[in-house]
């Protein structure tokens, strides 16, 4: 399903659930355009606020203007382009949020989150996996990492609370800015710029490996201080499980830092990874799969439903068509006995009299009608013929029906329109 919809530049757009992936993309216009799976799009009438759920994928291009919360998804995230703030409650897979000019606020990522080119503060609750921030101009404020972190180009304050497993920290370290880490799980990897003006305070007991020729070490009971400059740049450490390096931007060799922070399981690990990426794919797919087979079930249901409907009502249209017949079929004899009664003539068929005799064709017929109601008539020489009513269209109709339906032979159907007419 696909729509667009013209709204205001600042609309406010609540994504209520995804049950699959989620892409929202920023453009110039002042349009809404959707397409998902089992989508729904409401917006109101002042084109100032629009929700949106979809049973699997979703897709949305918005004004890039426009303010997000995101509610639930069960799949991937991404969100590009989006100058106006965006409020994130939970993403069950992957979250990517780039090129936004506002404030960004995520409260729960199931796997790994990306955020690049944020002009305005980011707060994050929880990261399940792995997190990357680059370019992030305002403040950072997060509280647990599950696993890596990369910490690019972040201009103000930094505040990270946990880091599962290593840290990469690769920053200007903006003069008066603060930068703090409550607990690393394993190493950190710090690159400096030339010209840095940053300290750095750490436990006595961590391992340090320093790269830097014109850092000066001061060493306290509890904690070490490594002073770049003249240190008005603050950067805490509070544990850390592995080792610091602190090494100019270009003097880190990549393969020796990998060799030191990639544990020797790495095979093991970007196998598990890998089964971890597959096991989502294969849940997905398992979910569109069971979205498909409960509506084919529904449809199935309501086809077979209508079917029923169908034959029952056929049923009593057969029903009230073979009691008709039959009706008219006992109307048309009694028609055609009553006329006759008086002619002498039976037409083939036998009677029971009041004394038990039978009477056959040709017969003479009693002096008195076997009937009540009827009149004693004797037809004189001059006395003209008995006249009857023509017969109707719908009796002829019902004569055939009754042929049709096997309840009279055809010539009885003769003698039974001949005595209709009144022919003797």
């Amino acid at each position: 399903m696909a729509s667009g919809f013209s709204v205001e530049p600042d609309i406010e757009i609540h994504v209520e659930s995804v049950g699959g992936d989620l892409v929202i993309e920023g453009r110039a216009e002042a349009e809404i355009r959707a397409r998902g799976d089992d989508l729904t799009l409401n917006i109101e009438e002042d084109r100032r606020r629009a929700t949106v759920s979809a049973g699997g994928d979703c897709r949305l291009r918005v004004p890039d203007g426009a303010r997000i919360e995101i509610e639930s998804v069960g799949g991937d995230t991404r969100v590009t382009e989006v100058a106006g703030p965006i409020t994130v409650s939970n993403v069950s897979g992957d979250l990517v949020v780039r090129d936004t000019a506002n404030e960004v606020k995520i409260d729960n990522v199931g796997a790994d989150l990306e955020l690049k080119r944020i002009k305005g503060s980011v707060e994050v609750s929880n990261v399940g996996a792995d997190a990357s921030f680059r370019e992030v101009e305002g403040s950072l404020r997060v509280s647990m990492i599950g696993a890596d972190a990369l910490v690019s180009d972040v201009g103000a304050s930094c505040e990270i609370d946990v880091v599962g497993a290593d840290l990469v920290l690769k920053t200007g370290f903006k003069a008066g800015s603060t930068y703090r880490f409550g607990s690393v799980g394993s190493d950190v990897l710090t690159k400096l710029q030339p010209g840095a003006d940053v300290r750095f305070v750490l436990p006595h007991s961590t391992r340090l490996d320093i790269g830097l020729p014109d850092a000066r070490t001061e060493t306290g009971d509890e904690v070490d201080t490594i002073v770049v400059g003249n240190g008005s740049a603050v950067v805490t450490f509070e544990n850390v499980g592995g080792e610091v390096t602190l090494a100019q931007h270009d003097q880190a060799d990549a393969e020796d830092w990998f060799e030191n922070i990639i544990p020797e399981n790495l095979e093991d690990i970007i196998s598990t990874q890998i089964n971890l990426h597959l096991d989502r794919i294969r849940e997905k797919a398992e979910r569109q799969a069971e979205r498909a087979r409960e509506r084919a079930e529904r449809e199935s249901e309501r086809a077979r439903e209508k079917a029923e409907r169908i034959a029952e009502r056929a049923r009593r249209h057969a029903e009230q068509m073979q009691r008709r017949a039959e009706q008219d079929a006992e109307r048309m004899r009694r028609r055609a006995e009553g006329r006759h009664w008086g002619r002498g003539w039976n037409w083939g068929l036998e009677f029971a009299w009041p004394g038990g005799e039978k009477r056959k064709r040709g017969g003479p017929f009693p002096p008195e009608p076997p009937f009540p109601g009827a009149e004693k008539r004797k037809r004189g020489a001059n006395e003209p013929a008995q006249r009857h009513d023509p017969v109707t269209n719908e009796e002829r109709m019902s004569i055939l029906r009754m042929v049709e339906n096997k309840q009279i032979t055809v010539e009885e159907a003769e003698r039974l329109l001949s005595a209709l007419e009144g022919q003797d």
